[in-house]
């Protein structure tokens, strides 16, 4: 979720709530590309009704009733070995099934780590990058809502968006560090900072989180996601 208008999302939360509940031991299956995790074969997701299901172009659409991460990784295994994401600039790059191991261990982690909450919200303050959509993933799946922020923006900038999300917790690059720290203190909270290396020259910045810890899937245990 990106937070928007907020009685809206509130609304949206709390029912997306009752179907997270309702599906979590299904997408438990789909946690992980290790063997031991079953896949489902086919999707087994009923339609959503109420809804209008035609396109502008007038063909009938089959809307799931489900949550958006399980939708999203429901076929991914066809995929595993082909990349999902790359980086224009540097190469670096994410298979289907690295990127959904890092996106399981991500959100677990957020969850037991990071002590956050079903519907606590998330910033991201990052340039177009390949973690940019693992991270989402990973926030969602954690049931947190995300609120994107522009990372060109002044720290005054950012400070006033993380009291306007009640952000907990913020994703951002090294090199952007010093100014997210110091959106921190304006905004006289103590927001955890969670550092990405664009590079390996980079070294992480005294009183960050690393981002590589947070999402690497070594030593997680899949089906502890709650």
């Amino acid at each position: 979720m990106i937070r928007g208008a907020t009685s809206h999302l509130a609304r949206l939360s709390n029912a997306t709530s009752a179907v997270k509940s309702s599906w979590r031991k299904q997408c438990v299956q789909l946690l992980s590309t290790k063997s031991q995790i079953k896949y489902l074969e086919e999707s087994t997701f009923p339609l959503e009704n109420g809804l209008e299901q035609n396109s502008l172009y007038g063909k009938s659409l089959q809307v799931p009733y489900t949550t958006v991460e399980n939708y999203i990784w429901d076929s991914f295994s066809q995929w595993t070995n082909k990349t999902a994401v790359v980086c224009g600039v540097t190469g670096r790059n994410y298979t289907y099934g690295t990127l959904r191991d890092h996106c399981a261990a991500l959100a677990i982690r957020l969850q037991q780590k990071c002590k956050l909450d079903f519907g606590n919200t998330l910033a991201i303050c990052l340039p177009n990058v390949p973690e940019f959509p693992l991270i989402c993933f990973g926030a969602i799946e954690a049931g947190l809502v995300i609120t994107t922020i522009n990372p060109i923006y002044t720290a005054e900038e950012i400070s006033r968006q993380l009291v306007d999300s009640d952000s907990k917790i913020l994703f951002g690059t090294v090199s952007n560090y010093s100014v997210l720290k110091e959106a921190t203190k304006l905004a006289q909270r103590n927001i955890p900072i969670v550092c990405l290396k664009t590079s390996i020259d980079e070294s992480l910045p005294e009183g960050a989180i690393d981002f590589a810890e947070l999402a690497n899937p070594s030593g997680v245990h899949f089906s502890s996601l709650q």
